[in-house]
Parts: C-alpha cells; structure tokens; sequence
C-alpha cells in the first residue's frame, strides 16, 4: 500500500483491515490522509466467508481456517470526502442486498493517523458524541487490588468481564481502586456498547490491553440488580470452545440479559448495539424494506 501509495494518483486496494488501527500502520495512515482527500473505506468481517484463503501455520488452535478481515479502499485523486464503514457482517443470503446497499452504511468520522474509526452512518452520531478523553484506563488501577475483572481475549459474538475467574489459556486481568469503579466497568464491559467499540477500535483476533484501556465511559447509574444478575450468569450462562483439545471456558450472557443492560445504559441505542450479537447487521434492514 506505501509504495501504490506514494507512485500512483489513485489505487483500489483488498487488504486485511488491520492498517486501520494497528499502531505500526500509524505512518501508512498519515501517509493516504496526507495524499487523498477522495478516500473510502468498506470493512468486513470474515462472515459468511473470506477473501483470503489459505491456513494459519503455527496456531495450536484445532481451527486452521484464515480468519482476516477485510478492507477494499478505494482512494482517487480531487477534492472529496474521506467515509469509511464499520466491519460489516451479512448472511450468504445478503449478499445481493449487500452490495446494492452497501454505500448506506458509510459515515463522515473522522479518520486521523492514530486510526481510522470503523463506523457506520447508524452510529456516527453516537461515536461523534462521545467524550474520548475520559477513558477506562482512568479508572484501572496499575497495581493489584482487592477489586478485579477477568476479562477473556478472543471476543468472537460479544465480549464479557468477570468477577470469577475461568478456565482458560487467554484473559485480561485489571484492577480497580474501590468497589464502585469495578461495578461500574463490570456493567459497562459487559454492555454491547463496548463489543461495538472493540469493532471501531480494532476488530483484530483479540481483544488488546490498549482497546480495553480506551473504552470511552459514558454515563449511567450503577444498578445493583444488574450487577447481581450478571454475577449469577456467570455461574448458569458458561459456554465452552474446545482449542488443541483444552477446553477454554467463557460465559455469554442470555439475549434478555444483554438487552436489559444495554437499556439502562444506552437507551438511545439498545436495540441496534443489541444486534451487533448477530450473524447480520442487515437482516433488519430486510426487515424494514419489505
């Protein structure tokens, strides 16, 4: 991309959508945002099936299939707008829908060499709204606490912090000064809201310290009954995947669950960080022109 980049007046490129937000791409991104004005960027996700084909060499994991996301930019030279879209996930079925839609999902954040947010119009308001200097890492603690959250790195539908830790090779641990500010993290990780910020923020195959650390906080109320209903799913909703033959123990919280708590902290949008779970992000859309 840096050589077609700094030879050409315009280029389509498919390349994994890493360059998006891995720090070691931060001189490749100011390089096009210097360069093209007239950018677009469509991320997707590696569902129903990749563009890349070929094997992971070297993992342990019993899964040998390539799982890379995908980003197609187009960058053409003249005045114009830079958009970009969220890691878009569709069903086989979608696909024609896909790409007779695929231009509405498309936003005007704004893109920086720090990385480019993978957004889509449905949350540009909410990602433009959002106090970005007031981040998790305010309230973690860098040394070990009587209040910590166990939080497992392969995110695959959602992503989880506990307060038991569980059975498996890859997890976070962070600490927390008092009982309050843990409670407030365990309720706010658990949301959808942060699985949407994992994808905006990276979207890679785990979920990074750094990621974690820059979750935007927002304000709601801590509410004891859903901290206490997510303490016992941890015990009644453990799910397990089986990887180089060990299981690797992870909890995922009831769709009922998930949707209560994404209410009481983000009412305004509940429901569409609620689909986020799903396999599709355009089967309601479907849904709404028929």
């Amino acid at each position: 991309m840096e050589n077609i980049i700094k030879t050409s007046k315009g280029f389509i490129s498919i390349t994994p959508q890493s360059f998006t937000n891995a720090k070691k791409f931060e001189s490749l991104r100011k390089l096009i945002l210097d360069k093209f004005n007239n950018l677009t960027i469509f991320n997707f996700d590696n569902v129903p099936a990749n563009i890349f084909r070929g094997i992971k060499f070297g993992s342990k994991n019993t899964n040998k299939a390539n799982s890379i996301r995908v980003a197609i930019t187009i960058a053409v030279p003249g005045e114009g707008k830079q958009r970009i879209t969220s890691l878009l996930r569709w069903r086989s079925s979608e696909r024609d829908f896909l790409f007779t839609n695929i231009e509405n999902f498309l936003s005007g954040v704004i893109l920086t060499k720090d990385f480019f947010p993978k957004v889509s119009k449905d949350y540009e308001n909410l990602y433009n709204n959002l106090d970005k200097s007031r981040t998790l890492a305010n309230l973690i603690c860098s040394e070990q606490t009587r209040f910590p959250l166990y939080i497992p790195s392969s995110p695959r539908y959602f992503i989880v912090a506990l307060k038991k830790r569980v059975k498996r090779g890859s997890l976070k641990q962070v600490y927390f000064r008092n009982e309050k500010d843990r409670d407030y993290a365990y309720l706010l990780i658990n949301s959808s809201f942060t699985y949407w910020w994992w994808r905006v923020r990276d979207g890679g195959m785990t979920l990074s310290l750094e990621t974690i650390r820059c979750i935007p906080l927002i304000d709601f109320k801590l509410n004891k009954k859903l901290i206490r209903d997510l303490e016992t799913s941890e015990s009644t909703n453990k799910v397990f995947k089986k990887n180089a033959g060990v299981k690797q123990y992870n909890v995922k919280h009831s769709p009922e669950l998930q949707l209560r708590l994404n209410d009481k902290l983000i009412p305004d949008y509940s429901k569409i960080l609620t689909q986020l779970h799903e396999n599709s992000e355009f089967s309601r859309l479907i849904e709404n022109s028929r």
